[in-house]
């Protein structure tokens, strides 16, 4: 909905208030609605709303709104408690907000708008930090300035659906819903973080609380820091459950999720703006469609991109929601020139290099949807939470059979099945190789001093201690690749001040899906020559709840993910010389073998297209070096 930007200084410097401006104004397309500045002084407990260079504040904090709740300037931002002892600034909704509001005026609280904004801020001063985070349900990054305790909470919400950062040294605290903020400020410099460089190439994204930038982190999701005398401490609010199963019946279970998802999609229609679906033909954005559509009286829109080859067209699909949802589509056709035309413009606003080439599709969409919406519902998080990926059957199927495929390995000494089951590896190792994207002999030849055992102990952290298999790797898929592709929808939809919101990763339905059996959402390999069919076993409870919306030809067809021509598009003539120019370029920066890159180069160029991604992620890396570290382009 919004986003906001802010520093304090720990060594009481002042400085221009031109400088928060500066740094407010450089997320601009977050919020194109409203803007609003406060100073203020924890020491003095004081602050300011007048911006001007007569006004001696050592701290201070800038807000962008995107109007959704409450269209009237009653919803301004920074908000300010009747006390005048709390600051509050908050990107996101919260769907379970005014269920309170009542409960507050008994309380004594008095309204001056009708956002949820305002009942955050009432809830903190009636309940304090614990308070509110055990009452609050929605997507939120917050920061709250306690002047009377002399404080500042920076909060994320439970799944990481909205970014929040901060960069932390002895000087200063700055934090900002995107990174880019940060480069306005005096004290800031920008350095490139090679620890974690092996985990960006093996990965192709840093987990939390990292980034590719020294000192500057991501506040984990379900946490909040909290700064206190100039002390940064993290503290998680919420726990995923891990232990607990529930004694259901499948049909039980089918029914539950049903409703679940009905009043979660019911729930995040709140707004005072119009609201339409991106729908890419899956079953997952096709079910929150299906759910969107029973509670619009108007036509609800949807919003589609694709692809002139055949081959990765959903338009089918597409096409059979849309009909049965009796919804207005609107369709757009993604092309080489415009991936081409947008490489620098959609790293400048992911603030890391691109993960997955088709955020640029993304932002198309948002380009396109926001002439017609302000809102749009997607499906992120379904694949992660009922085991969608390919890799979710390989594991189910590495534990089913886990002896003779072990066996076979030995007898026969494949490298396919090695590569592909990690049958060597530890259960809790094989779950976190399962994402990788690059072959770890490659990563050594790339990076020849990398820490990759230290980033998979890092990353093995996130793992419950429970035997639920496919359980513990939903929860450590939530934790990682899924808190990345929200900062991809977050990050490409507001670019072009459109909100995306989750259905999803609401936390009810989170919760009652974590505590089903593992086979209600896969369904395990019965004999070893099962392989190859998770299209038909990933999923299982969320395809039999489509079957009862579509069909089950709509169900049980082979999962695109969102596929894009990369091939076709690195072959655009302006593609070709721009890999050209950027892989020499990164060739030479002494950050990587160079010989490697020139190895993976040339095997590109004599049509080894099995390594398009690998090129893809060097390309991406080296724009977002140029963009980030050198600073030798700006949109």
């Amino acid at each position: 909905m919004c986003g906001f930007t802010g520093y304090i200084n720990f060594q009481n410097k002042f400085l221009s208030p031109s400088v928060i401006k500066q740094m407010t104004n450089s997320i601009h397309h977050r919020g194109p609605d409203d803007e609003g500045y406060v100073l203020f002084s924890l020491e003095k407990k004081a602050y300011s709303l007048e911006i001007n260079e007569n006004n001696f504040y050592e701290h201070a904090a800038g807000f962008r709104r995107l109007s959704i709740v409450d269209l009237s300037p009653n919803g301004h931002q920074p908000m300010i408690s009747q006390n005048n002892k709390t600051i509050l600034l908050f990107n996101g909704e919260i769907y379970n907000a005014f269920q309170f509001k009542d409960d507050l005026i008994r309380k004594g609280c008095i309204f001056k708008s009708k956002t949820d904004t305002e009942i955050i801020l009432h809830l903190y001063e009636i309940y304090g930090i614990h308070g509110l985070l055990q009452r609050i349900e929605g997507m939120f990054a917050i920061v709250i300035i306690d002047l009377e305790q002399q404080k500042v909470f920076l909060i994320r919400d439970h799944f990481g659906i909205k970014p929040l950062y901060y960069f932390y040294n002895n000087e200063i605290l700055l934090f900002s819903s995107e990174i880019k903020s940060f480069y306005y400020h005096p004290s800031f410099k920008a350095e490139l973080n090679e620890e974690f460089l092996s985990e960006y190439f093996y990965f192709k994204y840093v987990s939390h609380p990292d980034t590719l930038l020294k000192n500057v982190y991501q506040v984990p999701p379900a946490s909040f820091i909290e700064l206190s005398n100039n002390q940064l401490n993290t503290i998680r609010y919420w726990h995923f459950p891990v232990n607990e199963t529930l004694a259901l019946t499948y049909t039980q279970a089918l029914e539950i999720i049903d409703d679940y998802l009905k009043k979660s999609v019911k729930s995040q229609l709140l707004g005072d703006v119009k609201i339409g679906c991106q729908l890419s033909g899956g079953i997952d954005s096709s079910l929150i469609t299906n759910y969107a559509r029973e509670y619009f009286e108007a036509n609800l829109d949807t919003f589609s991109i694709i692809f002139d080859n055949p081959h990765f067209s959903e338009l089918p699909w597409i096409n059979q929601v849309n009909n049965k949802t009796k919804s207005t589509a609107h369709i757009f056709i993604m092309n080489a020139a415009y991936f081409f035309n947008n490489l620098y413009h959609a790293t400048w606003h992911m603030d890391q290099p691109l993960h997955l080439p088709n955020s640029i599709a993304i932002k198309l969409l948002s380009q396109e949807s926001q002439p017609h919406v302000t809102v749009l519902l997607s499906g992120e998080g379904a694949d992660e939470l009922f085991g969608g990926y390919s890799r979710f059957y390989d594991i189910a199927y590495r534990s089913k059979h886990y002896s003779l495929l072990y066996f076979f390995q030995k007898i026969t000494k494949s490298e396919k099945l090695q590569n592909k089951y990690h049958i060597h590896l530890s259960i809790d190792d094989t779950i976190v190789n399962a994402s990788a994207t690059m072959p770890i002999t490659l990563l050594n030849c790339l990076l020849n001093d990398n820490n990759i055992d230290t980033i998979l102990n890092k990353r093995k952290s996130l793992l419950p201690n429970s035997n639920r298999v496919i359980n513990n790797m939903s929860i450590y898929e939530m934790q990682t690749y899924m808190t990345d592709l929200l900062i991809r929808q977050d990050k490409m939809t507001m670019a072009h001040s459109i909100e995306n919101r989750v259905p999803f990763l609401d936390k009810t339905l989170v919760e009652f899906v974590l505590k089903l059996p593992d086979d209600f959402k896969i369904h395990f390999p019965s004999h070893l020559f099962s392989f190859n069919k998770h299209h038909l076993s990933t999923k299982k409870i969320l395809k039999d709840l489509a079957i009862k919306k579509f069909n089950k030809q709509f169900v049980y067809r082979s999962k695109s993910g969102f596929a894009l021509p990369l091939s076709e598009f690195f072959n655009h003539s302006g593609m070709q010389q721009l890999i050209q120019e950027k892989i020499y370029k990164l060739s030479s920066r002494n950050i990587l073998n160079s010989k490697s890159i020139q190895n993976i180069h040339k095997e590109y160029l004599h049509n080894n297209i099995s390594n398009l991604k690998i090129i893809w992620q060097l390309l991406s890396f080296e724009i977002w070096y140029e963009i980030f570290i050198e600073q030798s382009w700006q949109p």
